[in-house]
């Protein structure tokens, strides 16, 4: 009977552990979404043009920070069919996470809501 209780409790103890590694695996591996309020900078076009880097100066900080966006709303609005769309000087909301050490950009939309 001791012995039968040993082996739960051993087993018991392994399960539990191999939950809390792989609880803290997971939290390790999620990415926290960063978010800004900064002034339009500048934006390049890659050749391809299914990316852009966009430099936006962080209101509170004074720094410049490199957005790479990648999603097709964004980058229409890039495009030279319609280049006046964000224009240096415009203050803009932005939403990023860091990504293999690079920012990569979930939302960028204007400030105003336009």
């Amino acid at each position: 009977m001791n012995r039968h209780i040993a082996i739960v409790r051993t087993v018991s103890f392994l399960v539990a552990v191999a939950f809390l590694l792989a609880t803290a695996a997971a939290v390790a591996g999620e990415q926290k979404e960063i978010k800004m309020m900064g002034i339009f900078v500048k934006q390049t076009m890659a050749a391809d043009g299914k990316s852009a880097e966009a430099v936006v100066k962080d209101v509170k900080t004074g720094k410049e920070v490199t957005l790479i966006l990648t999603d097709d709303l964004t980058l229409n609005k890039f495009r030279k069919t319609n280049p006046s769309w964000f224009l240096p000087g415009e203050e803009i909301r932005i939403k990023y996470v860091v990504k293999d050490g690079k920012n990569q950009c979930t939302y960028f939309r204007k400030a105003a809501g336009c």
